[in-house]
């Protein structure tokens, strides 16, 4: 049997009839611990009154599940045994859902359809268990709970007593078919186990107030319902014959019914079927105070819910409409996409929020080193200035007197009919000479004299031009020629040679 979580709360609601009843546990370890039951007549029982008391009780018990459990007495549904031509779950689903309309004088919108199959793994075919109900009933329960945001679950009382015959019995009984007899304020639930699920179900229309206006002519009635429905579970042909019938419930004298049962029903003579009685306190665990509740309430019966609270995670039964399912799974996915959407703008917002500290330290340290390297700074710069200075000084020294060199020996080596109109020098070292003289032929000899002196180099003549004065010819003439040991040399050199002087090396060159 599966377990709740311990300590966790649970409620169970029967809505049947003119009056509500509820029974409330909590998970103790592997059982339930029933605190209270309830109960409560209407006179009109509308859903407006219902949906009050519901919340009345939660606010005076400060119940804070969000989930219910809803039972159904075996009195207000349908129960059928059909054999299906398969063996595949899904596919016996799909026939049922199909055929329907087969099973009950309901259109298949007017009901709800679930059932249990009995596996047998030597057929062809699978018998299975048909629950029915009225569709109206389960849109009642679910919009008494869902109006008020609790969710719902269906189950049958059949069901869930059938497990706890099951569990009371222990595993020595549950390899033959058993049985069980609940009886219950106005109807008796009779249902038979086998296979370790429930196969036959009907209910009785004698309980526990027939039993108090007439006892003998209850007892009569109620051992001629088990006949007739002992006669259908053998002419179903859907279990072996019983083994085992407990007799549980609102039973004011269960030695006097046992016997009439025994001596009145031949079909459990023939399977000598064993009778056991079972006081329903012995099946739950109860304290004090719901223990005097449920004794003071009597002739209302809470066994049928409080066997729903303790089986409700092992039934398979379960009512709830698809619609009713695929609404709430599609709340659910979106309650988990808007969870996934907080929690990525969640670690966007942490990241970014890291990122941004990381900047904000980033450029607080920076601004701490510029604040600290503002004075070194300051003296680079001043530093830097005087290293300029004293470049330019240096290299202001180390070129001054080179014009006066370049034109010493230009002069040295003109003839006595040239003169110089002017002098151009550059601190590169390039050097043009302008002046003029009687002839052409003195202009080239002029050019051959100043390369042969090793002076000058790449001399050449750029411009000459003859003209007249007074009475004579003459001819102008503008040369240019670069130094030695010059920045303009090494260049003249590097072209020649193919190379290429990048700027540092001629900065330094020149210095």
């Amino acid at each position: 049997m599966k377990v709740g979580k311990s300590g966790k709360d649970i409620l169970v609601v029967d809505f049947s009839g003119s009056q509500m009843k509820m029974a409330r546990g909590r998970f103790v370890g592997t059982q339930i611990l029933f605190e209270d039951v309830f109960l409560k007549k209407f006179t009109q029982a509308t859903d407006a009154e219902m949906m009050r008391e519901v919340l009345d009780y939660f606010k005076k018990n400060r119940f804070s599940t969000k989930q219910v459990i809803c039972t159904i007495p075996s009195k207000l549904f349908i129960s059928k045994n059909v054999e299906i031509p398969s063996t595949e779950k899904e596919e016996i689903a799909k026939i049922i859902d199909l055929q329907a309309g087969r099973f009950t004088p309901y259109s298949r919108d007017e009901i709800v359809i679930d059932f249990l199959c009995m596996e047998t793994p030597t057929q062809h075919y699978t018998s299975v268990l048909l629950v029915i109900v009225n569709r109206a009933l389960i849109d009642r329960y679910c919009r008494i709970f869902e109006d008020i945001g609790i969710q719902v679950r269906i189950m049958i009382s059949s069901e869930a007593l059938a497990l706890t015959y099951r569990d009371w019995l222990g595993e020595s009984e549950n390899r033959a078919p058993l049985g069980g007899l609940c009886v219950g304020e106005d109807s008796t639930d009779f249902t038979v186990m086998d296979h370790q699920q429930m196969i036959f179900v009907r209910s009785l229309p004698v309980g526990a107030e027939h039993f108090l206006a007439g006892k003998s002519l209850a007892s009569s009635e109620f051992v001629n319902e088990l006949n007739k429905s002992l006669a259908a579970y053998q002419d179903q042909g859907i279990g072996k014959p019983l083994k085992s019938l407990t007799l549980t419930g609102l039973v004011q004298d269960p030695i006097g019914l046992k016997t009439e049962i025994l001596n009145g029903c031949p079909a459990l003579q023939q399977f000598e079927t064993v009778v056991q009685i079972k006081d329903s306190h012995l099946l739950f665990k109860s304290n004090e105070v719901a223990s005097k509740k449920i004794d003071a309430l009597k002739p209302a019966s809470f066994v049928e819910l409080m066997a729903a609270a303790t089986q409700s995670q092992t039934a398979q039964i379960d009512l709830i409409p698809k619609e009713v399912k695929l609404r709430r799974r599609f709340r659910d996915q979106s309650r988990d996409i808007i969870n996934l959407g907080i929690t990525v703008m969640t670690i966007f917002f942490v990241l970014s929020l890291f990122l941004y500290s990381k900047i904000y330290f980033k450029n607080t340290r920076m601004q701490k080193l510029t604040e600290a390297g503002k004075p070194t700074f300051e003296e680079a710069r001043s530093l830097e200035r005087i290293s300029t200075k004293n470049r330019v000084v240096r290299k202001i020294l180390k070129t001054r007197g080179k014009g006066l060199m370049a034109f010493d020996q230009a002069t040295g080596l003109l003839g006595e009919s040239t003169y110089l109109s002017h002098m151009g020098y550059d601190i590169d070292g390039k050097v043009s000479l302008g002046g003029t003289t009687e002839s052409m032929s003195q202009v080239f000899a002029l050019v051959n004299r100043l390369e042969a002196s090793n002076h000058y180099l790449n001399v050449k003549a750029k411009e000459t031009k003859s003209r007249r004065e007074g009475t004579k010819d003459v001819a102008d003439f503008e040369i240019a020629c670069i130094l030695p040991e010059s920045l303009a040399a090494e260049k003249w050199e590097a072209e020649k040679s193919g190379k290429v002087i990048s700027e540092p090396a001629a900065e330094k060159i020149s210095e």
